[in-house]
């Protein structure tokens, strides 16, 4: 059952969440204003064939029509094959990164916040508990910061208001694109009791599959079952997870992600594969080929990641913190298998086609600054 005692656990806090609507497509919109009223596909493409590749993501015009991200491009073709005018565009990562970065600076500029955390280049979470007095002080501070994003660089973006990361998420989804939305404590079960628990971040399409058989598709169905059987179907901790999320708990803390240097190796498979035994083989490989360079190099790390990019081409980020610096072959070939075991646990593991092993959060041997922004891979 609901538990509304624990609901209001962290109501003092302030948390926005700002995210940038179909930020690439939006992206291309901005260098090019003449395709605003097109149908725009920012394509994901394999270089197999013409029409080879998936869907990155694609501006409103082009969701009317069912055009949505993962679908192939041929499949995007064909749904507009009516329209005369209509334009598929490769990803310009570069291009995006750089209005990324002039979106952020706006926002932490305007807020003058100090705490807060950059999510990939479209979605920052800020906590602006100590900036704010309350939600009508919150509303008029998104406000100006729709202005300032929209006047300076003509980017629309949506943003939830609420007491923690989980609900003020859920908030920004709620009336995109160019929304404002304000989930408050005594609001709360109101808002997200039917709400579908795809939307709760970690709920990946395995487990969902899992609830859903169960007959669990809404936060209040989810509330409604006892932790016990949780536990015993998904696990402690998944479960005490599942349970906190399906009334509105979350006490995550925001901070500031360091920009780290990383190493990367990534090898391109000659045939797609889904082998459990295979993948891990390739891992050991990988780590084996990148630890070489971290001892070359004389340096340490403290955080060891995963990537995947299926048959598909969804691509897939896995990382792991550790405890202390190390520059151990056994902890990285050790934290590589545990986030893929961990993986799989979660996820279905769909016929991959590349995979990578990243060590980030690089220092020298002997104690000097953390390196930055320097990414190696291989093939």
């Amino acid at each position: 059952m609901f538990n509304v005692e624990n609901i209001y656990r962290n109501e003092k806090r302030i948390i926005f969440h700002i995210d940038f609507d179909y930020f690439f497509a939006q992206c291309e919109e901005i260098r090019n204003p003449s395709i605003k009223d097109i149908p725009v596909v920012i394509c994901v493409f394999s270089g197999r064939t013409e029409y080879s590749g998936i869907v990155s993501t694609a501006n409103y015009v082009a969701r009317k029509y069912g055009i949505k991200a993962g679908i192939p491009i041929k499949a995007a073709k064909s749904k507009l094959k009516d329209f005369d005018n209509k334009i598929f565009l490769p990803l310009d990562i570069e291009y995006y990164k750089l209005l990324s970065n002039q979106a952020m600076k706006i926002i932490i500029s305007e807020t003058t916040v100090k705490n807060y955390e950059i999510i990939g280049l479209d979605e920052c979470y800020l906590d602006l508990t100590n900036i704010v007095t309350d939600y009508k002080d919150a509303i008029s501070l998104a406000g100006v910061i729709k202005y300032r994003l929209s006047k300076a660089l003509h980017l629309s973006c949506s943003i939830g208001l609420s007491y923690n990361k989980l609900l003020a998420k859920i908030a920004s989804e709620y009336k995109k694109p160019n929304g404002l939305f304000v989930i408050e404590p005594n609001e709360t079960l109101k808002i997200i009791s039917d709400l579908d628990i795809s939307i709760i971040p970690g709920i990946g399409p395995k487990n969902k599959r899992k609830l859903n058989e169960f007959g669990i598709t809404t936060f209040k169905q989810l509330s409604e079952i006892d932790i016990a059987f949780l536990k015993k179907n998904f696990g402690n901790y998944y479960a005490e997870f599942l349970h906190k999320s399906s009334i509105g708990i979350n006490n995550d803390p925001i901070y500031i992600k360091q920009q780290s240097k990383q190493i990367t190796r990534i090898k391109t498979l000659k045939e797609y594969t889904s082998d459990i035994d295979l993948v891990r083989a390739l891992i050991s490989e990988l780590c084996k080929s990148l630890y070489s360079d971290v001892i070359q190099r004389e340096l340490h790390f403290k955080s060891v990641g995963l990537i995947f990019i299926d048959n598909k081409l969804g691509i897939v980020n896995r990382s792991k913190s550790l405890k202390n610096y190390t520059q151990n072959l056994n902890d990285l070939i050790d934290h590589a298998n545990s986030i893929f075991l961990d993986y799989i646990s979660v996820y279905d593991l769909f016929k991959l086609r590349r995979i990578g092993v990243k060590v980030s959060e690089i220092k020298k041997n002997e104690g000097q600054n953390t390196l930055s922004n320097y990414i190696e891979s291989s093939s």
